[in-house]
């Protein structure tokens, strides 16, 4: 996977004299802690599933010292950053069915991703680009109350079994 600087850096080798406007395409599986989803976050609902009436809607942004700004208008960004030039970018969700034929070849392929534990499932197979596995169950701060001071002539004791 590529990092934020390395993306970065090969945006600023996107440059040519031709008439054709270069421009670069990139895929993943949802992430939710990789830097992409801030270019994305826009596009997707609260869940952190796709929002498929967005797919493909051009939106803009900018970098400015080193702060990342993105807008659905070209001209509201200008506005704000008269200095830059926003760049446009779109994002195209992709479920599994948009692959028919891969599905023919491979039937048991959605059966596979089903079968996963819930982040991947969440992630591979639904898309959901915010599910976090919940954290072990071995211990809940919620088990405990706090008390103001310890009793007195009590000694601290601190343990656990996993």
């Amino acid at each position: 996977m590529f990092s934020e600087f390395q993306v970065n850096y090969l945006r600023s080798r996107l440059r040519s004299k031709t008439t054709i406007k270069s421009y670069m395409r990139a895929s993943m599986n949802p992430d939710p802690d990789h830097f992409v989803l801030k270019y994305i976050d826009d596009y997707l609902d609260d869940e952190g599933l796709p929002d498929l009436s967005l797919s493909g809607k051009t939106r803009y942004f900018v970098i400015q010292s080193g702060d990342f700004h993105s807008d659905w208008s070209y001209d509201a960004l200008k506005a704000k950053f008269p200095n830059k030039n926003p760049i446009s970018y779109t994002f195209i969700p992709s479920q599994l069915k948009d692959n028919p034929a891969m599905l023919a070849n491979n039937p048991e392929y959605e059966d596979a991703l089903d079968s996963q534990g819930e982040s991947e499932r969440q992630s591979l197979l639904l898309g959901n680009w915010y599910f976090r596995p919940a954290a072990s169950t071995h211990f809940h701060r919620e088990w405990c109350s706090f008390v103001q001071a310890p009793p007195l002539h009590a000694s601290r004791v601190r343990s656990w079994d996993l």
